[in-house]
């Protein structure tokens, strides 16, 4: 999953340690600063897997001339290009103050076929010297503006050659977008002051720190060998296969090297002063949660998620964990990217599972360890294969939370799609396919092909991509063979048309005396499982209607107390997201919504039985309880099987307090003081419709003293915090008071996060009388910060409370100037600039000034190409 550009999948659509000192888990040895080492949790090498839904499938062997004998190189990976690269072996020294990798790479070529007599790779870093292995130099071109780097091999031209070149690779502060390399020495408002560095490939970024032939299709091993200062630690892909730091005591070099294959986008390394939390998983897989000394989480909880999703997700496919560990490296500034046996995720959003997005981030990055790097796609167009697959578990992963029963939903009614957006997108460059097509509409791709066949012909067709393409890459067709049986050659044309549909069905709604009439337009075919809903009656039958494309669809009732449940399975996205005007959504929500919400105490019971995601989205689109007594409540709240719903249906009880009084103040009482029971919802809902009837400050009268000290030690764990940010103190002025304390002493980065975001939705509700204090406050916070997370909200705040001159936004614009000469902000300097634009309120000199007060600032082309022409958006 590619996170650090401008589409970041998200679940739900509908709202917005201890010190170690270091584990050798690859090579199968626990280090310590004394030099002791012991037998670590995998004593020799896992090639099996214990016998049970996977009985017989074999782990990868753990040496490359095993593997090489077994095929993990696909033969004809890249010939078409004319280039197949065997291996990189990099030799490297971090150099901190200047942000520059020195480095030295052997590119060693395939034996089994020549290479041209000019060899042609990927290149965006300043090469100093290109010769062979043997010592002889070779004549070389460098095209800056191509990324190109021409080596003339002539006379050499042999299989097997190998290439060694010495180069420079700069950290591009100044590039809005995607970087290579991704240096934090210690920031402003970052409470943990280590320094730390990671490199960021997906999907062309490789070529800007490692020469390469940076094509997806073309897998090879890697190895990468750097010094690394005391009290450091480098992790890698692979094994480590040395390590002279004993431990990360003393400065040395620490290599690691991988006995399988990967294309260079999955190629990865971070360096810094990591602490390092371990756990024994299935088979005994080392796991491992590597983090900077001040981030702070559950790491224990996390790593008991990594073995159970390891299980599940070994049971649902069928294969093995391919790799030799699995470790979850926590970094700034990072949605979430998967390489092989390491994934780079947010450490201010990863390392708590009992919060929705924690998890489902977690899970996704894992499943890709088989969806994108056991098998990985075969061009850029294919994007979708990968991330589809990978949103798809993602809801395997999370139903422990989300289909409590087990009813079998398929999770797709949380997924976010438009139009225009395709699943497969040929029409655009690497960079701009990711969007709701390649993930969420990819994912819905997937939930309705394994409805068509079924579940056994789904995962055991999936078994077989993952057999016939180990450590190789797959195009659609390759997909889709094994389905041919189940489908037919009309089905695989069908699923063919839907991944290549730019349009979503269009839904219109027609209100009747009773119930509605539905239709359903799908003129490019991105709808090819069938459209159902069903009514459960009130004598306990279940009728299923089948919705066709282009056909009108009566949806009537037969009695008051019959439920509708719209799409059984959970197989599509939510109605809402395909109706075409707002008639239908006003007919939707008179005569459709309704039903699905239960209205009597049979319903209820009913509504219950139905699945998570239905209670889940009945509870949000109907925007109320189910009719009931507040004595029901905690009943009712414990036998939803979603904990999504749960937190919607605690949202509401508030409500009802709120409205309402009497026996709902002390039902929504009870169940805010056992938020745990529903945490892991909590990041979409919001409780400051409490804040009349049950007082944050009463409610919980043990935490919120410890919130008003302004969190400098950590008084309050994350998720407390977190769950705290949902209510309200009292007034706007109140609530920004408390969090910008917060934002200012809070004991992490996810603290300060928080505090962040709360500062955002705060600000909505502040009188335009208290603008201009707040105004000079926040942008003073902002100006204080150089955390990308804890600035964007800020940047946000400062055009919501605006003045109406430029004049009056003064303070704005000066933390502005502030923000775009700050490089660790620099994903940020593209909208602070539009941001900019809004708030000199169309002052041409106010304008021009700003402009002069970042003339000496380090921005990239495209946002000095907006400062002088800002778009009209910005205005």
């Amino acid at each position: 999953m590619k996170t650090k550009g401008p589409f970041k999948g998200q679940r739900s659509w509908r709202f917005g340690g201890s010190a170690v000192a270091s584990a050798l888990l690859s090579a199968g040895l626990v280090a310590s600063c004394s030099g002791e080492a012991s037998a670590g949790p995998r004593a020799g090498v896992r090639n099996e897997i214990a016998a049970g839904p996977r009985a017989g499938v074999r782990g990868e062997a753990r040496s490359a001339a095993a593997h090489a004998a077994r095929g993990g190189r696909p033969a004809a990976a890249a010939i078409a290009s004319g280039l197949d690269v065997e291996r990189y072996d990099l030799v490297g020294d971090f150099d901190w103050s200047q942000g520059r990798l020195h480095a030295s790479v052997t590119v060693t070529l395939s034996a089994a076929h020549a290479p041209p007599s000019t060899v042609v790779l990927d290149s965006g870093v300043a090469v100093r010297e290109v010769r062979l292995a043997s010592g002889a130099a070779l004549p070389f071109s460098a095209d800056a503006a191509a990324k190109t780097l021409s080596i003339e091999l002539g006379a050499h031209a042999a299989p097997g050659a190998a290439l060694v070149i010495d180069y420079d690779a700069a950290t591009p502060h100044a590039i809005f977008g995607d970087t290579a390399l991704n240096v934090f020495n210690p920031r402003p408002g970052d409470p943990d002051p280590s320094r730390l560095m990671y490199t960021f490939s997906e999907p062309e970024q490789a070529r800007d720190w490692l020469p390469s032939h940076d094509d997806p299709a073309d897998r090879a091993f890697f190895s990468v060998d750097l010094h690394v200062g005391a009290g450091e630690r480098l992790v890698a892909n692979g094994d480590l296969v040395d390590d002279s730091t004993g431990g990360g005591c003393v400065e040395g070099r620490m290599k690691y090297a991988t006995a399988y294959t990967l294309p260079t986008y999955l190629m990865a390394f971070s360096l810094g002063e990591f602490e390092v939390e371990e756990k024994q998983g299935p088979h005994g897989l080392p796991l491992s949660v590597w983090h900077r000394p001040g981030v702070r989480g559950d790491f224990k909880g996390t790593l008991d998620e990594l073995a159970r999703l390891v299980r599940t997700l070994e049971g649902l496919t069928g294969v093995a964990y391919p790799f030799e560990k699995y470790a979850l490296v926590l970094v700034p500034d990072m949605g979430g990217e998967e390489h092989a046996s390491i994934s780079f995720q947010d450490e201010n959003g990863s390392a708590h599972p009992d919060l929705g997005g924690d998890l489902a981030l977690t899970t996704h990055e894992l499943a890709h360890q088989w969806f994108g790097d056991l098998v990985t796609v075969a061009s850029w167009d294919e994007l979708w294969i990968k991330e589809g697959m990978a949103t798809l578990l993602e809801y395997e992963g999370t139903r422990t939370h989300l289909d409590r029963d087990g009813v079998g939903l398929f999770g797709m009614d949380a997924r976010f799609i438009l139009s225009g957006q395709p699943v497969r997108d040929t029409s655009t460059p690497p960079q701009a396919k990711y969007h709701t097509g390649s993930y969420d509409r990819a994912g819905w791709v997937f939930a309705q092909l394994r409805a068509l066949v079924g579940e056994a012909a789904f995962w055991g067709g999936l078994r077989q991509v993952l057999n016939d393409h180990r450590f190789g890459a797959v195009d659609r067709e390759g997909l889709l063979a094994p389905f041919r049986a189940a489908l037919g050659e009309e089905g695989l044309a069908k699923v063919r048309r839907a991944t290549d549909a730019y349009e979503l069905p269009a839904l219109t709604v027609e209100s009747l005396a009773v119930g509605a009439r539905v239709t359903f337009d799908d003129p490019e075919g991105a709808l090819f499982a069938p459209m159902s809903v069903a009514w459960h009656r009130a004598d306990g039958s279940v009728e299923t209607v089948d919705i066709a494309p282009g056909v009108p669809t009566d949806l009537v009732p037969s009695s008051p107390d019959d439920l509708l449940v719209i799409d059984p399975l959970d197989i599509h996205p939510a109605w809402s997201l395909f109706m075409v005007d707002p008639a239908s959504f006003d007919a939707y929500f008179s005569s459709v919504e309704p039903w699905r919400t239960p209205a009597t105490p049979a319903q209820r019971a009913r509504f219950l039985e139905v699945g998570g995601g239905h209670q889940e989205g009945a509870l949000i689109e109907g925007g109320a309880l189910p009719a009931m007594a507040p004595q029901e409540f905690a009943g009712f709240l414990g036998a939803l099987d979603s904990d999504d719903a749960r937190a919607v249906a605690v949202q509401h009880a508030c409500g009802l307090a709120a409205s309402e009084g009497g026996g709902w103040v002390e039902a929504a009482r009870r169940a805010l003081r056992h938020r745990r029971a529903f945490t892991f919802g909590i990041d979409f809902v919001g409780y400051d419709a409490c804040a009349d009837v049950l007082p944050a400050a009463e409610l919980f009268s043990d935490n919120w003293p410890k919130l008003l000290t302004g969190l400098d030690e950590p008084l309050l764990d994350e998720v407390e915090i977190t769950y705290l940010s949902k209510f309200s103190a009292g007034s706007p002025a109140e609530n920004l008071s408390i969090w910008s304390a917060v934002f200012e002493q809070g004991y992490s980065g996810r603290v300060r996060r928080t505090a962040s975001n709360a500062l955002s939705t705060f600000a909505f509700s502040l009188p335009p009388g208290e603008h201009p204090a707040w105004r000079a406050k926040t942008a003073a916070l902002l100006a204080s910060t150089g955390m990308l997370e804890t600035a964007f909200p800020l940047i946000f705040i400062q055009r919501r409370i605006a003045g109406p001159t430029a004049a009056d936004n003064a303070a704005g614009l000066d933390a502005f100037t502030t923000v775009l000469h700050r490089a660790s902000l620099h994903f940020a300097h593209q909208l602070t600039v539009c941001r900019a634009r809004s708030l000199v309120k169309g002052d041409e000199a106010a304008w021009a000034a700003f402009v002069a007060s970042v003339a000496d600032a380090e921005l990239s082309p495209d946002v000095r190409a907006a400062l002088e022409s800002p778009p009209p958006g910005c205005l």
